[in-house]
Order: C-alpha cells, then sequence, then structure tokens
C-alpha cells in the first residue's frame, strides 16, 4: 500500500517517494545535536502531489521532536 496525505496546497493526494532527502540539505539555521560530522543535517522525507506537481520536505517525527525542543529552549532565551 503506497503512503499518502493531503496536500496543503490543492487538496489533491500526495505520496511518499522513495529515498530521503539528502541531509545536508536540511539544516536548521541553529547548530543542531542533530548535526555531526556524520549527520550535517536532519532526516527529511520527500512527498509528491499527483495532482498539482509539488514536491514537499517533511522533517522525520523524531528529528522534528528534537528541533522543535531546541528552538523552544532558544525562543525561552531570547535566541533566534
Amino acid at each position: 500500500m503506497v503512503e499518502t496525505r493531503k496536500c496543503p496546497l490543492c487538496g489533491g493526494t500526495m505520496v511518499k517517494a522513495k529515498g530521503e532527502t539528502l541531509k545536508s540539505s536540511v539544516v536548521p539555521p541553529w547548530k543542531s545535536k542533530l548535526q555531526g560530522w556524520t549527520t550535517p543535517g536532519v532526516g527529511a522525507e520527500v512527498w509528491l502531489c499527483i495532482d498539482c506537481g509539488v514536491v514537499l520536505h517533511y522533517v522525520k517525527a523524531d528529528d522534528l521532536k528534537v528541533l522543535k525542543e531546541e528552538f523552544e529552549t532558544l525562543n525561552a532565551e531570547g535566541k533566534e
């Protein structure tokens, strides 16, 4: 079965593409504990809309949790 989700742009059907985005292309604007010598960025999944053709990258749930916690900490400290 193919994983699907609703396209946020057109409301059509998005399907999960095979593979992942290169981690080096998805990097938060702060130094994250997700980054290191062997993992230069954040893991993201690629989804494509079969109705409008848009291709979107969604950060993996585990990485998103870490990024959200880091962002909230930075925001509370007054850094952006």
